[in-house]
């Protein structure tokens, strides 16, 4: 796992740029909370397979899409960025297949609830998205993974999504395809790290979470030094981030 296959990888990186986004004045929402008002913006159906398809899309921008509203001390803006993080996270399917109307019921979780389980109170989601933030900003990433779990319905893989998005510097996603990924890997420093997601002590998943980002932000400052950058789906050359080199590995397990 050279910077040349990560570089490769990276590049091969395709997880749908999904989001929600403000709906026009007038226009039909497909989410609301108070004045916010949202709706769904996806690239085509053949965003997958349709390489040309891609250029006309940034994961930078997506990703400063979210970081700016996970960053807002507008809390509409705060819960706007969560809500945008989960459709996205929920979007995309393992076959490839792009489920909308999944990922709009399944945000709304964190609004209406779910069979038998209530929602949380907006107010205190946007409270732990704070401090999730401010924590990360103090390099307490095991913490971070903690307080943002404490939003219902969030566990440590999508806690780690709405974490990687609020600083993709220093903080990286951790789901099964990660997980998978690591287990019996012939790196140990890295097989270890896996089954984080079966976890079942919340400090346990922050500890792993944590070592976890420490090694992609690691691997991304070394390839920086190198001086290797990775292009991105409209061309443009950027230099790593944690959740860089986290996206290689994730399209290396794939």
């Amino acid at each position: 796992m050279n910077d040349a296959e990560l570089k490769r990888a990276r590049e091969a990186y395709s997880y749908i740029p999904a989001k929600l986004t403000r709906a026009r004045e007038g226009g039909d929402s497909a989410i609301q909370w108070k004045d916010l008002r949202l709706s769904s913006s996806v690239p085509p159906s053949d965003w997958y397979s349709d390489v040309t398809k891609r250029q006309s899309f940034s994961s930078m921008e997506l990703d400063n899409f979210h970081s700016a509203l996970l960053a807002s001390d507008d809390p509409q803006e705060l819960l706007h960025g969560l809500l945008s993080v989960v459709f996205w996270g929920y979007v995309s399917g393992t076959d490839g297949n792009i489920r909308e109307a999944r990922a709009l019921k399944r945000t709304c979780w964190h609004l209406r609830g779910k069979a038998n389980s209530s929602p949380q109170m907006p107010l205190e989601i946007i409270l732990h998205l704070e401090n999730a933030r401010e924590l990360l900003e103090e390099a307490q990433i095991g913490d971070a993974l903690i307080e943002v779990m404490r939003i219902k319905f969030l566990g440590m893989a999508f806690g780690s999504k709405v974490l990687a998005f609020m600083n993709s510097k220093v903080a990286a996603v951790y789901d099964e395809v990660i997980s998978l990924r690591l287990e019996g890997h012939s790196n140990p420093t890295l097989s270890r790290l896996a089954n984080g997601v079966k976890l079942t002590r919340k400090v346990d998943q922050a500890n792993l979470y944590a070592d976890w980002c420490g090694w992609c932000f690691e691997k991304a400052r070394t390839i920086n030094a190198a001086g290797v950058l990775w292009r991105d789906w409209n061309g443009a050359d950027n230099a790593w981030r944690a959740v860089d080199a986290e996206r290689a590995f994730y399209a290396l397990g794939r």
